[in-house]
């Protein structure tokens, strides 16, 4: 019985894990919906001019800097949108699962059954094969908690750069 409890608070202890990052991932995207916001704000000012008809050296780069950073910035922005929503928050599906097997904890293969054949095939197994099949479970959420956290690890670094860029743009845009 202590086993069947300790699996069960495991089981639900990760799927609120990826809960969790799901729920900062879309915090992430309000954030940069903050950020998009700003930039756009400050761009919106600049005019576009020929650098070469500029009168001094300074004005020159710092005019070819603020569109290369205004360019980089937005395609950070672009780049790291898609990856929170393609690669934290987009569902995933178990991958460890055989072909042969069909797990009655599992909603993929429980979708892909008749109503009847669900109910039976739920009514024959037995209590140790239900308990695999929960192990089974609890092993492909794992994995996708594992991957979630490190893909949210990897664009919490993108922020900070993302955010340092930012600060650059809006100082060099205020000075043009």
């Amino acid at each position: 019985m202590i086993k069947d409890e300790m699996m069960l608070h495991h089981h639900t202890d990760i799927q609120e894990l990826i809960r969790f990052i799901d729920q900062k991932a879309g915090a992430l995207l309000v954030i940069y919906g903050f950020i998009f916001t700003a930039t756009i704000e400050f761009a919106k000012d600049l005019k576009f001019i020929d650098p070469f008809a500029l009168k001094t050296g300074w004005d020159t780069i710092q005019s070819i800097l603020l569109f290369a950073l205004g360019f980089f910035l937005l395609a950070t922005l672009i780049y790291q949108v898609y990856f929170v929503l393609f690669e934290v928050i987009k569902p995933r599906h178990a991958k460890k699962y055989t072909q042969e097997e069909v797990s009655v904890v599992y909603f993929e293969h429980t979708a892909k059954r008749s109503k009847e054949d669900f109910v039976t095939h739920y009514d024959t197994i037995s209590e140790v094969e239900i308990r695999k099949e929960f192990l089974c479970q609890i092993y492909e959420i794992s994995c996708i908690l594992s991957q979630k956290s490190k893909k949210f690890n990897s664009i919490l670094k993108y922020l900070f750069t993302t955010i340092i860029v930012l600060l650059i743009f809006i100082y060099l845009s205020k000075s043009v």
